[in-house]
């Protein structure tokens, strides 16, 4: 299991700007506020799904099962190999990632870091379907090595990490944010979502734009907003097409 990493945050950032916290969890669900390293407090949505969310995430983390994903059974390496500041090993037939050396807030970062690079990969050697079944332990064996996953982070990092988040993520409005900020990780940053986007299919990047303002509606808390922005239709937002987008752009663009 794994926290996403978006949703870990030292208590000395959530006191400098709670209001962020508060969005995180809204957009990607229950947020750890971590004192020296370790769990303390722990932020839900207000909503029964939300509720849940919090408790099975409390569960993990007492049973020490959720900070990072540390093995994978369908990447295959031959060799150990140092990564993003981990090491990583082969374990039967498949890998082991050690973050022992990092603090769990930075070995959470690294090995989402990981799972971005790997999932944008291979999507893009192998699609969509077959980077999810990669990261959940199914599928094919795919070949580190083949999945060229830097030594060190590179301008790729940030459209790494949204993409696998929104390949992963099944909740519509949270995969809104995730599609909305690794479209502004590429090239020109957000004043180009809608164009680049829109490449996904006529109309799919402005109603990505509407969508991304429709979640983060109420972000001001004034209640009287002259911009606020209509109900998207979300089943008319093509994730697949979006998600395709990204791996096709991001192969050449940053």
């Amino acid at each position: 299991m794994l926290i996403d990493v978006s949703n870990l945050m030292s208590i000395s950032d959530a006191n400098r700007n709670f209001s962020l916290v508060a969005r995180r969890c809204e957009a990607s669900g229950p947020v750890v506020i971590l004192k020296n390293n370790k769990p303390r407090f722990l932020l839900v949505p207000f909503s029964e799904s939300g509720v849940q969310e919090g408790m099975d995430l409390f569960d993990q983390v007492r049973k020490g099962t959720a900070m990072r994903k540390l093995t994978y059974k369908t990447i295959t390496t031959d060799r150990p190999v140092e990564l993003l500041e981990l090491t990583v090993t082969r374990e039967g037939s498949g890998i082991r990632l050690n973050a022992d050396a990092l603090t769990d807030q930075r070995a959470a970062r690294q090995t989402t870091l990981f799972q971005g690079y790997a999932a944008l990969q291979a999507a893009a050697m192998l699609g969509l379907d077959a980077a999810r079944q990669m990261l959940n332990d199914q599928g094919a064996p795919v070949s580190l090595q083949a999945l060229a996953i830097p030594e060190k982070e590179d301008g790729r990092a940030l459209l790494a990490t949204w993409f696998y988040r929104a390949l992963t993520e099944t909740n519509p409005e949270r995969r809104v944010m995730h599609l909305y900020n690794a479209f502004g990780a590429l090239p020109g940053g957000y004043a180009q979502v809608h164009k680049h986007a829109e490449k996904a299919g006529k109309g799919q990047g402005a109603l990505l734009v509407q969508a991304a303002k429709w979640v983060r509606r109420d972000e001001d808390d004034s209640g009287n907003r002259p911009d606020w922005p209509e109900e998207p239709d979300l089943a008319q937002l093509d994730a697949e097409a979006l998600l395709q987008t990204l791996v096709d752009i991001g192969k050449n663009a940053i």
